[in-house]
């Protein structure tokens, strides 16, 4: 979530609005990476506000739970162009041997 607004919203100087609270039905993790960054996208899109900063916890059913801190749009500086999409074709999500986490999404903009 830090690295996807990164990528287009300092949130850095702007006051935070009341959190927005977030719950993802279960799904598998890879979906679950999908549909937590589509949530970023709907609060930019249709909420008028963006994450800077998140809390989510994974659930007992498999799915998240949590909220994020929000700014509106209008306080956050614009540092890259806003995402439209996030692309599932080149999704890479999992750990490695050592037990390390990572991914690697296509945000279309």
């Amino acid at each position: 979530v830090v690295a996807l607004v990164e990528s287009f919203a300092d949130t850095s100087n702007a006051d935070t609005a009341d959190p927005v609270a977030l719950s993802i039905d279960p799904a598998r993790d890879d979906d679950l990476l999908v549909a937590l960054l589509e949530e970023v996208l709907y609060l930019v899109e249709v909420l008028g506000v963006v994450p800077s900063a998140a809390a989510i916890t994974a659930r007992d059913d498999g799915g998240l739970g949590g909220f994020f801190d929000v700014v509106p749009v209008i306080e956050a500086e614009e540092v890259g162009a806003a995402p439209k999409a996030i692309a599932r074709g080149d999704l890479e999500f999992g750990a490695d041997p050592e037990g390390r986490w990572s991914c690697r999404v296509t945000v279309d903009v």
